[in-house]
């Protein structure tokens, strides 16, 4: 099968492309700084950058993280900054919000340290909200719910209402585990006059 597969040029591209990129890597010294996140009054909307695609949202009384990643590595690749938030300054979460399940963006260890830190802080852990077929990914981490969402369907947690949108990108976790869906968030805070756009499925800054 191996075999096979070198023999297809599409595919003998990506191989060398992913070998530059892990010398890349693994050459490439690490930089940047992690900061602790200012946090607002539940009146107020905070956006924190924390790398790649993640991010933490503060809005109507809710802490929000989207995609959280702190792996220094992954897999073979190296981080190349360091996450602008580390994850022990983060309040504790209410909200997990996961786009898609490739693994720099759905980060199994990330997400139960996570829910480890909240239940430290207040006994209770929180809630995740994932695109269909992504539920037996985070099932086992620990969280108090998890929220499966088909396109434009809505929940709604205290506050804020999450409704998962279409996105042009795709939601495999392997090779050819291509079924698992994938999408952005559009959040409203009922306490707010408009509604907040946020965690568009491929955030990379």
């Amino acid at each position: 099968m191996l075999k096979q597969a070198l023999r297809n040029p599409a595919l003998r591209r990506r191989a060398r492309q992913f070998g530059q990129l892990i010398r890349h890597s693994a050459v490439t010294p690490r930089t940047g700084e992690s900061h602790k996140p200012v946090l607002v009054s539940s009146a107020q909307l905070g956006v924190t950058f924390i790398g790649h695609a993640s991010f933490f949202l503060q809005m109507g009384g809710e802490n929000v993280v989207i995609d959280p990643n702190f792996a220094r590595w992954l897999f073979v690749l190296k981080r190349l900054r360091q996450p602008g938030v580390d994850m022990r300054d983060l309040p504790p979460v209410d909200l997990v919000l996961i786009t898609h399940a490739h693994f720099d963006h759905l980060h199994r260890p990330s997400l139960r340290s996570l829910v480890q830190q909240t239940k430290r802080w207040r006994q209770s852990a929180p809630t995740v909200v994932v695109p269909e077929h992504v539920f037996d990914l985070v099932s086992d981490l620990g969280f108090r719910d998890v929220v499966e969402l088909n396109w434009w369907s809505s929940y709604r947690h205290r506050n804020v209402t999450i409704t998962h949108v279409p996105s042009r990108h795709w939601g495999a976790r392997v090779l050819r585990d291509a079924h698992r869906g994938y999408g952005g968030y559009v959040l409203r805070d009922w306490n707010a006059t408009r509604p907040t756009a946020g965690a568009a499925s491929h955030w990379s800054l």
